[in-house]
């Protein structure tokens, strides 16, 4: 993960990944977290790496949260990329003040345990470090 002081303060040791589902009582995600840069005001790709123990389905929110300083707006449909965009529908809720991205499963869709997926969304870095 790139790490400077105008970076968005995404690196893997702050960011924390907390999963809301009604059908498991304990789940374990595995993460790692990339940048793509830490240019101050530049467009900034984080990539999330995320595994479970336990299978989320439709309805279930993964919540990203830590991700603070970006000046991306507030945006209910923060697109996604990566592997498991359709999983969560394509977008994401963003909440610049908390820095936290909001997932929900899809209808159709289940977050499988025991496999890899790779989540990515476009943040702008801060302008000052």
């Amino acid at each position: 993960a790139a790490s400077a002081q105008s970076d968005i303060r995404a690196e893997q040791s702050s960011v924390r990944v907390v999963i809301q589902s009604s059908t498991f009582t304990q789940l374990l995600p595995t993460k790692t977290v990339a940048e793509s840069s830490a240019v101050q005001g530049e467009l900034n790709t984080i990539t999330l790496n995320l595994e479970c123990n336990s299978i989320i389905g439709p309805g279930g929110i993964v919540t990203i949260s830590a991700l603070t300083g970006s000046l991306t707006a507030d945006n209910a449909v923060l697109p996604l990329l990566g592997t498991a965009k359709d999983i969560f529908g394509g977008s994401g809720v963003w909440t610049r003040s908390t820095g936290t991205l909001l997932m929900t499963v899809a209808d159709g869709y289940t977050f499988e345990y025991d496999k890899v997926y790779t989540i990515q969304f476009v943040l702008q870095n801060p302008l000052t470090p």
